[in-house]
């Protein structure tokens, strides 16, 4: 299983200040989840992506209102590289589609 670390976002370069000072992700590539309770699409989604894992890439998940990350929709994905790059995600919803993507991202 991969390694799966819920935490609270502080902003792209706060979240990778938090993950280094941590020695989180040790240098890892990282697949965020920003989800709101409240949300029937996000909690349909929620245990799979829980459960969801690539080797080599550290998997997160956040609730919104703890996200300093604004997103206008809810779940949101983000991909943050080994060297604190991000960008959303806005593939399909499901384990195969974020496996090519991150498979992709990281073996370009």
């Amino acid at each position: 299983m991969g390694t799966l670390f819920p935490l609270i976002l502080l902003g792209t370069a706060g979240l990778v200040a938090y993950w280094l000072a941590e020695g989180i992700t040790k240098g890892l590539p990282s697949f965020t989840m920003i989800y709101n309770t409240a949300c029937p699409h996000c909690a349909a989604i929620l245990p799979t992506f829980k459960l969801f894992s690539v080797p080599g890439v550290a998997t997160t998940w956040v609730e919104s209102r703890w996200s300093q990350i604004k997103v206008s929709a809810v779940p949101a994905f983000i991909f943050t590289d080994a060297r604190g790059i991000s960008e959303f995600y806005t593939g399909p919803r499901d384990p195969a589609s974020w496996a090519a993507y991150l498979k992709q991202k990281i073996n370009p």
